[in-house]
């Protein structure tokens, strides 16, 4: 029974750990695909770290926001997907 235990604590941490990997991935993807899609409304890429984490955060502050048609589609995209992402964690 002891090994059973401990075999699923290691499963649970390699799945938190897997979690934490798919999720600061996914944030630094859209960090850097907005960065370089929008380069005249993001001045640096901490200032798209900052707008892609207060939108997934829901937060959104609106201090900065896509102006153009392909980074509002991405936005939308990356809004829509951060949402089905939560959605399948099973927390």
């Amino acid at each position: 029974m002891h090994f059973f235990l401990k075999f699923s604590l290691t499963l649970i941490k390699m799945k938190n750990i897997t979690l934490a990997i798919a999720t600061i991935s996914f944030i630094l993807l859209c960090t850097f695909v907005m960065y370089f899609l929008e380069p005249d409304n993001f001045e640096s890429l901490p200032n798209t770290l900052y707008f892609v984490m207060t939108t997934f955060s829901t937060v959104g502050y609106g201090d900065y926001s896509p102006v153009t048609m392909g980074g509002k589609n991405i936005f939308y995209l990356y809004v829509f997907n951060w949402d089905r992402f939560i959605r399948c964690c099973d927390w």
